[in-house]
């Protein structure tokens, strides 16, 4: 079965620093690299001061507050059209299509408004044009992948993203995003170390698209962690864990109790480590599956034991 593509691994709670500057390097004597690179940084670093004055001074009419709270109350996952076999229409012919549905409605049912993000969202960036030009040789699959969503997520004002197999079991929508609005790892998938549920404003994920972009053009870059690690714990929780326990007993509905869980990630390996072999035989069926799986278990769950649990804050 194919992985799922995602941004590289980072140490779940950490925070990723915003400033552009701290990613450019000294221009080289002996090459255009370094210049093209402090290029692109400074372009980075204008690129957040739009962004900022757009916000603070309400461009089209709506205030600081607004964009805010726009971005912390909607969910984003990122459609590779070429991988999930997405048609750029509005009825799109796949077998991914229920899949993204399934994952819409779970979102919408628990506060948040949800927006799937392609392409062309991160070419409407300029900062995709300076890509174009400092680039001497195609990203890999995977940093085109990252690269892309993480421009498109600037594009589109910040906020959650998330892959379409993590499904919340809470309302955690809020008027903020957490961390003042840093770039935060809230879940790391256990068998990838990738990060599962990320939230950030619109900068923080510019800075990342640079970020991504710099590594693949210097051999020595490495990630700026900046301001260090924040302390959370692990809002995301693997699906077995869940599929697994007795919701027909208080015991069981209180698994979750005072964990600060938002969401579960309903990935394959997930699904294949639970107890239930009969899952086994459907696994072939891939996202939509699994999307009709996590369905079936979110309605079980809430029926049963939403009186046993609560949000909490972020």
């Amino acid at each position: 079965m194919k992985a799922a593509r995602v941004l590289p691994a980072i140490p779940e709670g950490h925070v990723i620093s915003s400033k552009c500057l701290r990613r450019a390097r000294p221009p080289s004597s002996s090459s255009s690299s370094g210049t093209l690179a402090l290029f692109a940084s400074m372009l980075c670093l204008l690129s957040i001061v739009f962004l900022r004055l757009e916000s603070d001074l309400g461009g089209s009419g709506h205030s600081a507050f607004f964009h805010t709270f726009e971005a912390s109350s909607m969910m984003n996952t990122f459609v590779d059209i070429e991988s999930s076999g997405f048609a750029k229409t509005s009825s799109p012919a796949s077998k991914n299509q229920e899949a993204i549905h399934i994952w819409q409605e779970s979102w919408e049912t628990q506060g948040f408004r949800t927006r799937l993000l392609m392409a062309d969202d991160a070419k409407k960036h300029p900062m995709y044009r300076t890509a174009e030009a400092i680039l001497h040789r195609p990203l890999s699959p995977e940093q085109n992948y990252s690269f892309m969503r993480s421009l498109a997520m600037a594009q589109t004002g910040g906020g959650w993203l998330t892959e379409t197999d993590i499904f919340p079991i809470v309302d955690f929508s809020s008027r903020k995003l957490p961390n003042n609005g840093k770039l935060t790892i809230h879940g790391v998938d256990n068998s990838t170390q990738a990060p599962s549920l990320i939230s950030g404003d619109a900068d923080e994920w510019l800075a990342y698209a640079w970020d991504v972009l710099d590594a693949a053009t210097s051999p020595t870059h490495h990630f700026d962690e900046g301001g260090g690690p924040i302390a959370q714990h692990s809002h995301v929780i693997r699906a077995d864990r869940l599929m697994n326990m007795n919701m027909n007993t208080t015991e069981g509905c209180s698994l979750l109790h005072g964990k600060n869980v938002y969401a579960a990630h309903f990935s394959a390996e997930a699904i294949e480590n639970t107890d239930d072999d009969s899952l086994l035989v459907n696994m072939g069926l891939g996202a939509r599956f699994r999307s009709t799986l996590a369905r079936s278990w979110l309605q079980k769950y809430r029926k049963r034991c939403r009186r046993t649990r609560r949000s909490g804050g972020a």
